[in-house]
């Protein structure tokens, strides 16, 4: 595996990763001010 190939991984692992935790968020939040 080279260098380059790690940091894109990982740079898509990240944005992956901030794009499931706004999701979660967002569905926390819902639920919150739906009660």
């Amino acid at each position: 595996m080279t260098p380059e190939n790690k940091i894109i991984l990982t740079k898509r692992f990240k944005s992956f990763l901030w794009r499931l935790g706004g999701i979660v968020a967002i569905a926390v939040l819902r639920a919150n001010s739906g009660l």
